[in-house]
């Protein structure tokens, strides 16, 4: 129930989501984006019917699928069913949800948006190369019949909402439920039909064993994270049950508390986690509704390889990583400091690293990361819990760990200082300290 749980809290966002689409196609304005979009579309190789189908993308993959039996060209019709899997369905929403809560509180809305522009980009350029190598060709004359403006009607809204409501409903209530009591036995039990106590040793974890050395060069080659990815083929709102049931974290818990439970994981593996799952495979309902549409299974197995071959080659960390130096050149440097690694973080030379000296009424890693980084005692606090703080290169996530004369603090996002020099007790008992800082 848990991992269910964790699903239904992003039901508010989706609604909204399937509102704005309906205001779109209720006003009319949807045939006349398509027909303003077909110029510029006719540059990638399609056809401006194409532009209706990507759109609803965005809601649900399945009717998006569905809504490409309107073009009459077979080659346009192929593609365009191909690149509508990489528009962001609102099925991955909670997905982002979580993990930007978790690993970008500052900066969540900026990563969600940079996520369904990627999933945009990559379309363009998956169109661009499969017509100038696999559907060669013009595409075909673009006719179509534009409807009246006209107000959008509430009733008409709402029952559209509904519907897409409750089929969420629905399936989280059947699918969603049966598979997360699925997992549970399969991470309680071993093979022998035995409880275990950790879960690595369940069917679940050695399934998992297998398969995440292949998300390794990913950065997230956990057992863990790889079973859901698994089960995000089901329905990719499991692969926020799955987290939720492997890592332990309850429904209540805070951005920094998943972090902190989701341990190995850093803010650039948790975004090669992210473009994963955006450009990867569809649910099993769209993969059916693919290949209802395609028609041929070859033409099927090649789209599902496209999309794997491409979100593994664009997941990688070097190609996180340039998302990242795109992102700075934007001027968004504080998120891409918080998506380095803490070894990597530019420091000044040596004659220009400014020293500060403060006072702290203990030695413990909490109080000298609130001095070192000008920071509040909870908020340091509550940095070091979440793993976002590490003590000489490596995570630490006990606030009252001891820290001594030499020692290293990172801080992503914040940069590194050094405790140089340690004095003895000020007039008010506190113990006087000199920090040597890095940015």
């Amino acid at each position: 129930l848990g991992g269910l749980g964790a699903v239904f809290g992003f039901l508010p966002q989706m609604a909204i989501l399937f509102l704005l689409l309906s205001i779109l196609e209720d006003s009319g304005y949807m045939a006349r984006a398509a027909f303003i979009m077909d110029r510029l579309l006719r540059r990638f190789g399609l056809s401006g019917k194409a532009f209706i189908p990507m759109l609803m993308g965005f809601g649900c993959t399945v009717p998006a699928v569905m809504g490409a039996r309107t073009m009459e060209n077979e080659k346009d019709r192929r593609m365009t069913i191909m690149l509508v899997p990489f528009m962001s369905c609102s099925a991955r929403l909670p997905v982002y949800g979580l993990l930007t809560a978790a690993f970008f509180p500052r900066y969540g809305g900026l990563v969600v948006f940079s996520l369904y522009i990627t999933g945009l980009v990559f379309a363009i350029l998956s169109g661009i190369i499969l017509k100038k190598v696999v559907f060669k060709g013009e595409p075909a004359a673009f006719v179509l019949e534009l409807p009246p403006y006209r107000l959008p009607s509430l009733h008409n809204m709402l029952t559209h909402v509904w519907q897409k409501v409750k089929g969420f409903l629905i399936k989280a209530g059947t699918l969603i439920l049966l598979m997360s009591i699925l997992l549970w036995l399969l991470q309680s039990f071993d093979f022998s039909l035995h409880m275990v106590e950790n879960e690595a040793d369940s069917m679940l974890g050695a399934l998992g064993s297998v398969i995440a050395p292949i998300f390794k060069p990913l950065g997230f080659g956990f057992w863990q994270a790889a079973v859901a990815l698994l089960t995000g083929l089901i329905a990719k709102e499991m692969v926020v049950s799955s987290l939720s049931m492997f890592y332990a974290f309850p429904l209540t818990a805070t951005g920094a508390q998943v972090a902190a439970a989701m341990t190995g994981f850093t803010p650039l593996s948790a975004f090669s986690m992210l473009v994963f799952i955006l450009l990867y495979v569809p649910c099993v309902a769209a993969v059916s509704t693919l290949a209802k549409e395609m028609n041929s299974t070859k033409w099927t197995l090649f789209s599902i390889g496209w999309q794997l071959g491409v979100a593994y080659v664009f997941a990688l960390e070097p190609a996180a990583e340039l998302i990242c130096q795109e992102l700075r050149q934007a001027g968004h440097t504080d998120l891409t400091a918080e998506m380095q690694p803490l070894e990597t973080l530019p420091a000044f030379p040596q004659a220009e690293r400014p020293r500060q000296t403060a006072t702290v009424s203990s030695l413990r890693l909490d109080a000298v990361a609130a001095s070192g980084f000008s920071l509040s005692r909870g908020k340091a606090a509550d940095l070091i819990a979440s793993g976002r703080v590490q003590l000489n290169h490596r995570e630490c996530v006990k606030p009252d760990h001891a820290v001594a004369q030499g020692d290293v603090l990172s801080c992503r996002g914040l940069g590194k200082c050094v405790l140089t020099e340690v004095g003895g007790p000020s007039k008010k008992g506190r113990i006087l300290i000199v920090l040597e800082r890095y940015v």
